[in-house]
């Protein structure tokens, strides 16, 4: 079965907006994926909180490799640290 196609103005002007909606939504989600968007207001790794407490927390992400995860591991035990690991798919 093929679709019976006619190109009339009414079919090339919906075609065009349905371009350019795409090729905006494409701008929009790659500028946010290459900029960090995702996080808004930061602009690096490193983010501060203010708080009156003297604490640290850290992330690790190791979504390509644990090559140095139980470097991270050995650390934390031998400076009895504590840690939060979120932890999903394959390493579950």
């Amino acid at each position: 079965m093929f679709y019976n196609f006619t190109f009339t103005s009414k079919n090339i002007k919906r075609g065009i907006i349905v371009i350019i909606l795409l090729a905006a939504l494409w701008f929009v989600l790659s500028y946010q994926i290459l900029h960090g968007v995702f996080s808004p207001g930061k602009d690096s790794g490193i983010y501060r909180v203010d708080t009156e407490k003297n604490i640290i927390a850290l992330t690790f992400d190791v979504v390509w490799s644990d090559e140095y995860t139980r470097d991270i591991l050995k650390t934390l035990d031998r400076y009895d640290l504590k840690a939060t690991f979120f932890v999903t798919g394959k390493w579950m």
